[in-house]
């Protein structure tokens, strides 16, 4: 399998993207037409390096294109980045740490970048994720985060739009740990194993196959027929997804959760962090806080059949984070 030859190759590239003196990588994005990737570094104030992603003799060469830093504010990392959706954009959104939490649209031009409108998010406790609607030609942004559900574009500037998920909209918890968006509706996942719809902006309120399961939900993953969750104890939940229309149709395939812990060893403690479709849409990625890497095939007749095992071998070392491995397949598929 490609995968498993250059997994060692690109993991090590991807962690040598990392700044002399900085406290580590933080947050990484790649551009709808994969010709970039955004590294963020946590220093005394923040760093974003952009690389033009090079493909030459089957391989991959990251060249440094662009840095983007701002003294706006004091925070210092980038939680979560995004890039425009236009193919050819020359765009980011990044959403900063504590204790400001800015919101910032960065441009740049040749190897000039710029920051071209940013937000201070007042009044947050803690935010998970920043994201923009693939279906949207207003470039909507949405960010989620404890007791946080803000709406953003970027029509002059970054301007906020009113939108809210009400306690009666949500009667269960508002700790939103993350989201995903699918044919441009949006899906909000809880600590307590809740997923909410969001439609045009409005909250719809618990999807009928939410788990509702006590499970906090920490990474969530889809294509065109399937969704995946993944969080606390190890445990996956499947939906089936079908679009008619206007309408998204999304069913439960496993009645209780899936835990990775029941069906492999060393992994009582562990928490799913992030989750990942390969491109053929046959394998699972899968990391935990454990720092292992994981793979699953989802394309089996019965989850009851289904088989978690290391991605290449078991990993010692805390380099392996989540973080490093949320881009992982697509670089390698880039």
């Amino acid at each position: 399998m490609i995968i498993l030859k250059r997994l060692s190759q690109v993991l090590l590239r991807v962690n040598s993207l990392a700044i002399e003196g900085s406290e580590g990588i933080t947050a990484i994005a790649m551009s709808k037409n994969k010709e970039f990737l955004a590294v963020a570094n946590k220093s005394d104030n923040g760093v974003i390096r952009i690389y033009n992603i090079d493909k030459k003799d089957g391989g991959i060469q990251l060249k440094r294109k662009v840095i983007l830093s701002t003294n706006e504010h004091t925070s210092k990392e980038y939680i979560s980045l995004c890039f425009g959706n236009e193919l050819k954009t020359r765009t980011l959104i990044s959403l900063g740490g504590a204790p400001d939490y800015y919101l910032i649209h960065w441009s740049w031009l040749g190897d000039k970048g710029k920051v071209k409108a940013f937000q201070i998010l007042r009044g947050i406790n803690e935010i998970n994720q920043v994201s923009m609607n693939p279906s949207s030609p207003s470039s909507d942004i949405i960010i989620t985060g404890n007791n946080t559900f803000k709406y953003y574009n970027l029509n002059n500037g970054l301007q906020q739009v009113k939108a809210e998920i009400t306690a009666k909209e949500n009667s269960g918890s508002m700790n939103y740990r993350c989201h995903i968006w699918i044919a441009g509706k949006l899906y909000i996942c809880t600590d307590k194993g809740e997923i909410l719809l969001v439609d045009n902006k409005s909250c719809k309120g618990k999807i009928e196959s939410s788990p509702n399961d006590g499970i906090s939900i920490e990474c969530v993953v889809a294509n065109k027929s399937i969704m995946i969750t993944g969080g606390g104890n190890t445990a996956l939940n499947f939906f089936n997804i079908e679009v008619e229309g206007n309408k998204v149709i999304c069913e439960k395939q496993n009645k209780d959760p899936i835990f990775i812990s029941s069906r492999m060893k060393d992994m009582e403690n562990a928490n799913i962090k992030t989750l990942l479709i390969s491109p053929n849409n046959q394998w699972l990625i899968i990391s935990l806080d454990n720092n292992q890497l994981l793979k699953a095939e989802i394309t089996i007749s019965s989850l009851e059949n289904i088989r978690f095992e290391y991605l290449y071998y078991p990993f010692h070392s805390a380099s392996v984070t989540p973080i490093l491995i949320s881009r992982l397949m697509d670089l390698m598929y880039a």
